[in-house]
Parts: C-alpha cells; sequence; structure tokens
C-alpha cells in the first residue's frame, strides 16, 4: 500500500510540472500548426493573439493607404495579405477567431521554422523560465540556442502561446529583408513572393470603399 502511495503521489508530480506543461502546450501548438488544422491551433493560442486578427480585420475593411503605412511591417503584411486573399464580403462574414482558423486551415503561415525543429527531433531540447503566469520557451541545440524565444501566458487553467508578444520578432526579420527603411513597395513584393500572385493595384483602399 504504501509503496503504491508513493508511485501515485509521484506521478501526480510529474503531471502537475509547471514547466512539461509549457513544453506540452508548445508541441500540441506546433503539431496542430503542422498539420494545418486551425481549431487546434486557436485552442493554443493566447487571447491576445486571437485580439489581433480582430484588428487586422478592421484594418483591411476600413483602413486607407496613410493608415497602414503607420503599421509595423509585420502588420502590414498581415493585413495586406488578408486583402489579398479575401474579398470585403468574405472578411464581413468572418469573425478575427476564423480568420485565425481559415489562415491555419489553408496553409497561409509559413511552416518551415516548424518543420526544422520537427525534423531535429531529439537533438532539440526545450529551456522554460515561469514567472508567474507568463513563461518563456527557449529551442536548443546542446549550448546553441535557436532564436527567438516562445513567449507562452496560462489563461484558462492552461498555457497558450502568446504569438502577439512576437510582432517585434517579426517586424525585426522583414525589416532584415526589406531594410529599415522598406517601403509599402517592399511589402508587396514578400506579398507575391508569398503568394505566387501579384497583388491588385487596389489593395491599398479599404475594402469598404470597393
Amino acid at each position: 500500500m504504501a509503496v503504491g502511495w508513493l508511485v501515485f503521489l509521484g506521478a501526480m508530480a510529474a503531471a502537475q510540472d509547471p514547466q512539461d506543461e509549457v513544453r506540452q502546450a508548445m508541441n500540441q501548438y506546433m503539431a496542430a500548426a503542422l498539420a494545418q488544422d486551425g481549431p487546434a491551433v486557436a485552442a493554443l493560442l493566447s487571447e491576445g493573439t486571437v485580439a489581433t486578427y480582430d484588428r487586422f480585420r478592421g484594418l483591411a475593411l476600413e483602413a486607407d493607404r496613410e493608415e497602414l503605412e503607420t503599421l509595423g511591417p509585420y502588420e502590414l503584411f498581415s493585413v495586406l495579405h488578408l486583402r489579398h486573399r479575401l474579398d470585403g464580403s468574405e472578411i464581413r462574414a468572418l469573425s478575427g477567431r476564423q480568420l485565425l482558423i481559415r489562415s491555419y486551415d489553408e496553409g497561409w503561415n509559413s511552416k518551415r521554422a516548424l518543420e526544422t525543429v520537427r525534423d531535429l527531433g531529439d537533438a532539440i531540447s526545450m529551456e522554460v523560465s515561469i514567472h508567474g503566469n507568463q513563461a518563456e520557451l527557449e529551442m536548443r541545440i546542446g549550448d546553441q540556442a535557436l532564436p527567438p524565444a516562445f513567449p507562452l501566458v496560462l489563461e484558462s487553467g492552461g498555457w497558450k502561446v502568446d504569438m502577439a508578444a512576437m510582432f517585434p520578432h517579426f517586424d525585426a526579420r522583414l525589416r532584415q529583408v526589406i531594410g529599415d527603411e522598406g517601403s509599402g513597395a517592399e511589402v508587396l513584393e514578400l506579398l507575391e513572393l508569398a503568394t505566387g500572385t501579384p497583388p491588385d493595384p487596389e489593395i491599398w483602399k479599404p475594402l469598404s470603399d470597393r
């Protein structure tokens, strides 16, 4: 009986290790993204991340060129991407969460980094640091860190990947491609490269005006 009780306590402690829970959440997100399972991805992303898609939706419908050009390169790319992929009636019919789900279902988001992590398999370790309801997960090969670190937040009883907190990193990566003074023209070139089709010249006009 005593041995059985000790085994039970050990199993409970292992199951409740917060660092393992963070790793599990990250692994679940990567598996869902690679499988293009939009609903599963949405359930594993933070409320703040879902809210950004509501913001992108509103900007795609209503923002003019002057407003768009105040955005960082990643937000600008995301909004123009919506206008490039969908027409106004399609966007109006979808909530921000539904747009997020569709983007993963249809493979709009690059999976290259996740595929690299998957292919490296056991060579990858995940180092986790937790501060209250926030965590940071860093992937490593031996002593070498593989940036960026992934932020997660504890919401509704589970760890969620906070992709919105990574926007500064995404902006920095895009600026490496288009330069610090990169203009909307460079973003349109990236959009054509990502989708295989040239953007409509009307893409700068609010969808509500078309």
